[in-house]
């Protein structure tokens, strides 16, 4: 990495500080800081609902297994994901977003006592917070990694960077803060994709070899289902992602109870919600 690199990334720290100052002028209770008190316009919520199934870990591993395996990485992750984004859009999303405008629900734990009762909620709560422990840990570590391999800081120090912004932004400007620094990723994710694409292309001879491409991929690299990703194993992940795209994972559901004007499609709930 040279200066300019760094001064890239100094840049993208100091977005993500100027967000946070913005985003904090707009908490002034719960609802805003959890829900974003009901505002957040639909593509926001959807675009930072996308970047937030992304980590590091997406360009460490996966790309691992693209390069040493082929195209089954889209058709075991990228397309059952697809699908289940859809199901969610037109099942899941406005329902969220109707337990908000009905019943004043500000997360998902905060159903669950309303819904069951408190143990309920205390035995997923805990849980939760052991599992995304590791979760998030995972995570940072390649992050830590990435910065590693282009600085040469030790891991243990990008760890601690990489997990004293996220806390901050997230901590002093709640969800409006992780919406918009997420839209600021997708701005950043969607241009290097475009220059990449433009570079390969390049480098290739034009864009139409793209078109011809495939038929210089190593043997098995366009065959679809392969050891040890099987056919059961592509079914199990596109149940794993439905339930956890669609509010199995807590932080992707408050995308969808924050959603303005997506709660419409659902007629309003006439039920107790303890006893139904």
């Amino acid at each position: 990495m040279n200066v300019l690199d760094y001064a890239v990334m100094a840049l993208y720290a100091l977005m993500i500080v100027l967000i946070t100052l913005w985003a904090m002028r707009k908490v002034g209770s719960t609802r805003d800081f959890f829900t974003a008190g009901g505002k957040m316009p639909w593509w926001l919520s959807g675009v930072s609902h996308h970047m937030s199934g992304y980590s590091a870990a997406v360009f460490v591993a996966y790309a691992a297994v693209a390069y040493n395996m082929g195209i089954t990485l889209y058709f075991w992750w990228a397309l059952p994901i697809s699908i289940a984004v859809f199901i969610g859009s037109r099942v899941f999303a406005p329902r969220w977003a109707r337990l908000r405008i009905h019943m004043n629900i500000e997360s998902p734990m905060e159903y669950l006592v309303t819904r069951y009762n408190l143990p309920t909620q205390m035995v997923l709560a805990w849980s939760g917070v052991l599992l995304k422990t590791f979760d998030v840990g995972a995570k940072w570590a390649a992050i830590a990694i990435i910065i590693n391999v282009f600085t040469g800081i030790d891991p243990i120090i990008g760890i601690c960077l990489s997990g004293a912004l996220s806390l901050f932004y997230t901590v002093m400007g709640g969800l409006w803060a992780d919406a918009c620094n997420d839209f600021g990723q997708f701005i950043v994710q969607f241009v290097a994709a475009i220059v990449m694409l433009i570079a390969v292309a390049l480098h290739l001879g034009g864009f139409h070899a793209l078109l011809s491409i495939w038929d210089h991929l190593p043997v098995g690299h366009t065959q679809i289902v392969q050891e040890p990703y099987t056919l059961g194993f592509i079914f199990a992940y596109f149940i794993i992602y439905t339930l956890s795209y669609n509010g199995g994972t807590w932080n992707l559901a408050q995308r969808f109870i924050a959603a303005s004007g997506v709660a419409k499609r659902v007629k309003p709930p006439c039920f107790h919600p303890r006893f139904s």
